[in-house]
């Protein structure tokens, strides 16, 4: 059982108090040692700042005590630099420009903004897209995962390599450049777009899995797991699993009860270690391009989940969207086309929402601690008009880059929800023109 320990949370904190012990890299040795190898003993808050000011560097460290209130007497030190990438949108050019793109950017040390060709478009949106369209290449990649752990409830975990060897390197490339995506992620505050599962991630974080893992690596493998010994010898199965033998001669090996035990950790260990091997350090090849994947150790793996990720989108509430959107520049809360928007909101269903957030926000998925978490700035609401029409006969419309909903006075809510469902799934509306 592990326990939260308030007295070496405490003690920590009170050494990140330091600004200059902490940019410096001058604090204790107890400190890196205990919350990388016990980091249960601390509590979240302790142990991310710990990680940040380890994993991120002093530029970023320092940016974010600026940001803090216990720190904003420090001096000012300047911002951050940002550079800007620009790529194709193009769905045949777009992923070989981003793996080039990642390629020449990966070690900088600056914010990575990423734009479009022939957009007008630049900031928090354009990249914000960049790393949703970066997360649907990478998903689809069916040499990469699991068949259908992208869409199951487990998540995605690395499948075996293809047996074809003309495809293994560029499949190992493609798992570098998801380390870099994850670390990259982290570094400047994205969220990408998938479903991680979490032995996957847990193997990212430096721990290891067992037989009991199996199951929630690949879903499809519950039979074997609920399988007896007996069940075995009726299937007539032999030392094979996915046309690899388990041990020398398999082909020829019988799987009885006397063997079935070691039939089930031989499978386990090929799906979950070393038949992964050469991903895996792949994906670590990658990470530790943009920083040390070592520093890992201080989270969890669902801490890391959601850290790239963000949270998971189930539900809104009337409550939770009130407190997360902002209506400006002509409406207020209790603004009647205001309120029908939260309504139509709570009413969608999940895709809908993912829709919604793409659209808004150039990501289908909520940043980690909710909607209400949106940087730089909240989602605001403000009023559209255009001279000579109607309310009902404007189409409503959303800068990404400022979060800002343009909605028109409608006289319905049928005639928002209409619209609203019109605007989210018109797929010219995510380029990133000036309106």
């Amino acid at each position: 059982m592990h326990l939260l320990s308030e007295p070496l949370t405490r003690k920590l904190q009170s050494q990140l108090q330091d600004p200059l012990a902490l940019c410096s890299g001058a604090l204790p040795d107890w400190c890196e040692a205990l919350v990388c190898y016990e980091p249960h003993l601390f509590g979240y808050s302790a142990r991310h700042l710990f990680f940040s000011s380890k994993a991120m560097g002093i530029s970023r460290t320092v940016a974010r005590l600026q940001q803090d209130d216990n720190h904003r007497r420090l001096p000012r030190f300047g911002q951050l630099v940002t550079e800007r990438v620009i790529v194709p949108r193009n769905e045949l050019k777009f992923m070989a420009a981003a793996r080039r793109a990642f390629t020449l950017y990966a070690r900088r040390r600056s914010i990575l903004d990423f734009a479009f060709e022939g957009e007008e478009g630049t900031g928090v949106g354009p990249t914000a897209e960049f790393f949703t369209l970066v997360s649907m290449g990478i998903q689809s990649n069916a040499a990469m995962w699991i068949p259908d752990s992208s869409t199951g409830k487990a998540g995605l975990f690395p499948c075996l390599l293809p047996t074809d060897k003309n495809k293994i390197e560029s499949t190992l490339d493609q798992f570098q450049f998801l380390g870099q995506i994850f670390a990259r992620a982290i570094l400047d505050a994205r969220c990408v777009d998938l479903h991680l599962s979490l032995p996957f991630c847990q193997l990212l974080c430096g721990g290891s899995l067992t037989v009991e893992d199996l199951e929630l690596a690949d879903p499809g493998l519950h039979t074997l797991s609920r399988m007896s010994a007996s069940d075995a010898e009726d299937l007539g199965q032999s030392m094979v699993w996915a046309g690899r033998e388990l041990v020398l001669g398999g082909h020829n090996i019988d799987v009885t009860r006397h063997n079935f035990h070691d039939f089930k950790c031989k499978v386990a260990s090929l799906i979950m270690d070393h038949g992964i091997a050469q991903q895996m350090d792949a994906v670590r090849e990658g990470f530790n391009e943009v920083f040390p994947i070592e520093t890992l150790r201080m989270i969890t793996p669902r801490e890391f989940r959601t850290m790239v990720t963000g949270e998971p989108l189930l539900s809104w509430s009337v409550e939770e969207l009130l407190d997360a959107m902002e209506p400006k520049h002509g409406y207020t809360k209790e603004s009647v086309q205001f309120r029908m928007l939260v309504e139509v909101l709570v009413d969608m269903c999940v895709e809908d929402k993912r829709a919604f957030l793409w659209w808004a926000t150039g990501c289908p998925r909520q940043p980690a601690g909710g909607l209400q978490k949106l940087q730089p700035n909240r989602l605001s609401i403000v009023r559209k008009s255009e001279e000579g029409q109607q309310p009902d006969d404007i189409m409503l419309s959303v800068n990404v880059c400022n979060k800002a909903i343009k909605l028109p006075e409608y006289s319905s809510k049928n005639i928002l929800r209409e619209r609203l469902l019109t605007a989210m799934h018109n797929k010219d509306a995510r380029e990133f023109h000036l309106n």
